[in-house]
C-alpha cells in the first residue's frame, strides 16, 4: 500500500533570520469499501433507509436506498448495501441508519462506530546486532 502524505511547511523569516519552522503532516483521504448489514420488520407500507456518517457533531448523508420494504411488506428482512467512503487512517468514524417513511419522516438514529486502522509497518531492513565490549 503506498503512503500518501501532505507536507506543508511554515517559515517566518525576519530580517534575515529564520524565525521558526513549523510542519504539519497531514493523511490524505483514500477511498475505502464498507457494507452496512441490519434487519427490519417491514411495517406494511412503503420505507426505505438512509446511510449518513457523522462529522463534528452533524450528520451528512452517504447514501439512500428507496424502494426496501413495498407495500403490504410485513416481514422480518436482513439487509446490507455496499458502499464506499474516503476515510483517513487512524480515526474512527461514526456512521447512522434511519429508516424514512414517504412523507419524508426519519427514524431515530441507529450509529455504529468503527476504526479505520494504520497499516501495518514495514520490517525494518538491514537489522543487526554486535557485541562491542
Amino acid at each position: 500500500m503506498r503512503k500518501l502524505f501532505l507536507v506543508l511547511t511554515f517559515l517566518l523569516v525576519v530580517s534575515g533570520v529564520l524565525a521558526f519552522v513549523r510542519t504539519w503532516v497531514l493523511a490524505e483521504p483514500i477511498t475505502k469499501n464498507f457494507k452496512a448489514t441490519w434487519s427490519y420488520v417491514c411495517p406494511g407500507r412503503e420505507i426505505r433507509f438512509r446511510l449518513y456518517v457523522k462529522t463534528n457533531n452533524s450528520y451528512n448523508l452517504v447514501k439512500e436506498m428507496d424502494g426496501i420494504c413495498l407495500t403490504s411488506d410485513t416481514s422480518d428482512k436482513n439487509f446490507e448495501e455496499n458502499f464506499s467512503w474516503a476515510v483517513e487512517l487512524g480515526t474512527d468514524y461514526t456512521f447512522a441508519l434511519v429508516a424514512v417513511n414517504t412523507e419524508g419522516t426519519e427514524s431515530d438514529k441507529a450509529e455504529c462506530t468503527i476504526h479505520i486502522p494504520l497499516p501495518k509497518p514495514d520490517t525494518p531492513e538491514s537489522f543487526s546486532v554486535e557485541l562491542t565490549e
